[in-house]
């Protein structure tokens, strides 16, 4: 008997990255907000370190959304994966600068990790190599960043993604919708 290969359709693609972009752009925002708020110059630094890198997979995300006749626009996906995600972004506002940026490296990030590597597995190799190398541009920056000397005494083990992050059904929600 052959094994089946999970792979996505066009608009579960989409849904999937537009649901991503909305999380990096999410948490690109609050963390610049909390750097705003911070006193400490080296946490302004790192903050807004961290929030760059966000935008810039936020970026990335968006260039490998699919678009054609038919689909969804951009705009149109990048929608919070639930409403528990969209709330659990907005508790994550209320945080102080140092708690924000502890739950987001020891938690969002290694879930993040999982996520993106879980998303790349079922990638079609015969029709999903753009986002294959998209999720290899991903998972090198989320983990160059998680290896930073500034970054890496709040890293969180892949293993110990918060039960929060995993109870929404992962940073980015169920992987397919």
């Amino acid at each position: 008997m052959s094994e089946q290969h999970l792979t996505l359709t066009l608009l579960q693609q989409a849904d999937l990255l537009g649901r991503e972009r909305y999380v990096e752009l999410s948490l690109a925002e609050l963390l610049g907000s909390a750097a705003s708020q911070a006193e400490d110059p080296a946490m302004v630094v790192l903050l807004n370190g961290l929030g760059q890198a966000h935008r810039y997979r936020a970026h990335l995300i968006e260039a490998e959304i699919p678009v054609s006749v038919g689909l969804p626009h951009t705009e149109e996906v990048t929608v919070a994966p639930s409403p528990a995600h969209e709330r659990h972004l907005v508790d994550l506002a209320a945080l102080a600068p140092l708690a924000l940026a502890a739950v987001v490296i020891g938690e969002w990030y290694p879930a993040m990790f999982l996520s993106y590597q879980t998303h790349q597995a079922i990638c079609s190799e015969a029709g999903d190599p753009p986002i294959v190398r998209l999720l290899d541009r991903l998972l090198d920056d989320l983990g160059r960043i998680r290896g930073a000397p500034s970054v890496a005494e709040w890293n969180g083990d892949t293993a110990d993604a918060s039960e929060e992050i995993a109870s929404l059904g992962g940073p980015f929600g169920t992987l397919m919708n």
